[in-house]
């Protein structure tokens, strides 16, 4: 993905983090999102949409971290 205009329904307002999966997805967050606007969500490196995630919050989602996927620890360093 090159910009946000490579998916369909500009879903994010503000990409303010993104993590890389073990299966080469990408999730990232709308930290300017508002009430019911699409506040995370995971992108295939073909520009598909995964998931979205919604809330009826004011705000937004800062950072974030996925510690599993599919119930299986992701590999890496544990968390201090």
């Amino acid at each position: 993905m090159r910009t946000v205009r490579d998916l369909p329904n500009k879903p994010i307002n503000d990409a303010c983090g993104g993590q890389r999966l073990p299966n080469g997805n990408t999730v990232f967050t709308s930290h300017h999102a508002t009430t019911n606007q699409v506040k995370l969500f995971e992108v295939t490196p073909d520009k598909k949409i995964v998931w979205t995630y919604t809330d009826s919050r004011k705000s937004g989602i800062h950072h974030f971290q996925i510690l599993d996927t599919n119930g299986k620890p992701l590999a890496g360093k544990p968390l201090r």
